[in-house]
Protein backbone atom coordinates (compact mmCIF):
# COMPACT_ATOMS: atom_id res chain seq x y z
CA UNK A 1 0.00 0.00 0.00
CA UNK A 2 1.43 3.30 -1.05
CA UNK A 3 2.24 5.95 1.64
CA UNK A 4 -1.05 8.46 0.80
CA UNK A 5 -3.53 5.47 0.58
CA UNK A 6 -2.35 4.23 3.71
CA UNK A 7 -2.40 7.62 5.30
CA UNK A 8 -6.23 7.89 3.42
CA UNK A 9 -6.82 4.77 5.10
CA UNK A 10 -5.98 6.03 8.59
CA UNK A 11 -7.69 8.90 8.09
CA UNK A 12 -11.37 7.05 7.32
CA UNK A 13 -10.19 4.74 10.31
CA UNK A 14 -9.87 7.40 12.71
CA UNK A 15 -12.86 9.31 11.84
CA UNK A 16 -14.96 5.97 12.09
CA UNK A 17 -13.33 5.66 15.64
CA UNK A 18 -14.30 8.52 16.78
CA UNK A 19 -17.89 8.71 15.39
CA UNK A 20 -18.06 5.73 17.16
CA UNK A 21 -16.55 7.38 20.32
CA UNK A 22 -19.65 10.20 20.18
CA UNK A 23 -17.61 12.81 18.60
CA UNK A 24 -19.34 14.82 15.54
CA UNK A 25 -17.35 15.61 12.27
CA UNK A 26 -17.78 18.49 10.52
CA UNK A 27 -15.04 18.38 8.38
CA UNK A 28 -12.34 16.63 6.77
CA UNK A 29 -9.04 17.45 4.79
CA UNK A 30 -9.94 21.14 5.44
CA UNK A 31 -6.60 23.10 3.79
CA UNK A 32 -5.79 26.57 4.05
CA UNK A 33 -2.84 28.94 2.46
CA UNK A 34 -2.79 32.11 3.90
CA UNK A 35 0.35 34.72 4.65
CA UNK A 36 0.10 33.69 8.52
CA UNK A 37 -0.10 29.61 8.31
CA UNK A 38 -0.60 26.62 5.47
CA UNK A 39 -1.61 23.60 5.97
CA UNK A 40 -4.05 21.13 6.79
CA UNK A 41 -6.40 19.93 9.24
CA UNK A 42 -7.10 16.10 8.84
CA UNK A 43 -10.59 15.94 11.12
CA UNK A 44 -12.38 18.72 12.39
CA UNK A 45 -15.16 17.37 14.75
CA UNK A 46 -17.28 18.75 18.38
CA UNK A 47 -18.19 16.92 20.89
CA UNK A 48 -19.96 19.07 23.75
CA UNK A 49 -18.93 22.48 23.94
CA UNK A 50 -15.26 21.54 22.13
CA UNK A 51 -14.41 22.21 18.95
CA UNK A 52 -11.75 19.66 18.58
CA UNK A 53 -8.78 19.33 15.31
CA UNK A 54 -7.50 16.06 15.54
CA UNK A 55 -4.30 15.11 13.63
CA UNK A 56 -3.57 11.84 12.09
CA UNK A 57 -0.18 9.81 12.17
CA UNK A 58 -0.17 6.53 10.46
CA UNK A 59 2.52 4.05 9.82
CA UNK A 60 3.52 0.57 9.16
CA UNK A 61 5.18 -1.41 12.02
CA UNK A 62 8.93 -1.82 10.88
CA UNK A 63 9.06 1.31 8.44
CA UNK A 64 10.75 3.79 10.57
CA UNK A 65 9.02 5.06 13.71
CA UNK A 66 6.26 5.59 15.82
CA UNK A 67 3.10 7.77 14.64
CA UNK A 68 3.99 10.50 17.02
CA UNK A 69 7.01 11.03 16.43
CA UNK A 70 5.96 13.42 13.27
CA UNK A 71 4.51 15.65 15.63
CA UNK A 72 7.01 18.40 16.22
CA UNK A 73 6.46 21.63 18.61
CA UNK A 74 6.49 23.58 15.16
CA UNK A 75 3.86 21.22 13.70
CA UNK A 76 1.32 21.60 17.19
CA UNK A 77 1.89 25.46 17.12
CA UNK A 78 0.55 25.14 12.77
CA UNK A 79 -2.40 23.15 13.71
CA UNK A 80 -3.31 25.16 16.89
CA UNK A 81 -3.02 28.20 14.47
CA UNK A 82 -5.61 26.14 11.71
CA UNK A 83 -7.95 25.45 13.94
CA UNK A 84 -8.55 29.04 15.04
CA UNK A 85 -8.46 30.04 11.29
CA UNK A 86 -10.95 27.10 10.55
CA UNK A 87 -13.36 28.78 13.45
CA UNK A 88 -12.77 32.32 12.54
CA UNK A 89 -13.97 30.55 8.82
CA UNK A 90 -17.01 28.41 9.48
CA UNK A 91 -18.58 30.11 12.90
CA UNK A 92 -21.20 31.59 11.00
CA UNK A 93 -21.43 29.40 7.76
CA UNK A 94 -25.28 28.32 7.55
CA UNK A 95 -24.39 25.01 6.88
CA UNK A 96 -22.27 23.83 9.67
CA UNK A 97 -23.74 26.53 12.50
CA UNK A 98 -26.47 23.75 13.69
CA UNK A 99 -23.09 21.35 13.83
CA UNK A 100 -21.44 24.02 16.56
CA UNK A 101 -22.41 23.98 19.46
CA UNK A 102 -23.80 27.57 20.62
CA UNK A 103 -20.92 29.24 22.78
CA UNK A 104 -18.08 26.85 21.54
CA UNK A 105 -15.68 26.76 24.84
CA UNK A 106 -12.45 26.30 23.53
CA UNK A 107 -10.88 24.71 21.07
CA UNK A 108 -8.89 20.86 21.76
CA UNK A 109 -5.90 19.65 19.61
CA UNK A 110 -5.93 15.27 19.56
CA UNK A 111 -4.09 13.13 17.70
CA UNK A 112 -4.74 9.88 17.30
CA UNK A 113 -1.64 7.66 15.52
CA UNK A 114 -2.67 4.38 13.88
CA UNK A 115 0.41 1.87 13.40
CA UNK A 116 -0.53 -1.20 11.03
CA UNK A 117 1.03 -4.30 11.75
CA UNK A 118 3.61 -5.59 9.09
CA UNK A 119 1.63 -8.20 7.53
CA UNK A 120 -1.43 -5.40 6.87
CA UNK A 121 -3.73 -8.30 7.28
CA UNK A 122 -5.00 -7.01 10.91
CA UNK A 123 -6.38 -3.64 12.03
CA UNK A 124 -4.25 -0.80 13.37
CA UNK A 125 -3.72 -0.61 17.11
CA UNK A 126 -5.01 3.02 17.86
CA UNK A 127 -3.86 5.54 20.54
CA UNK A 128 -6.16 8.52 20.69
CA UNK A 129 -4.18 11.64 22.96
CA UNK A 130 -6.43 14.46 23.71
CA UNK A 131 -5.31 18.07 24.11
CA UNK A 132 -1.71 17.59 23.16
Amino acid sequence: MSPGRLGREGENIAASYLAACGYRIVDRNWRWRGPDVRGELDIVAVAADLLITVEVKTRRAGTGGRPFDALTDAKRTRLWKLANRWLAEHRLDPDLRHHLPQGVRGIRLDVIGLLFPADGRTEPAIDHLQAV
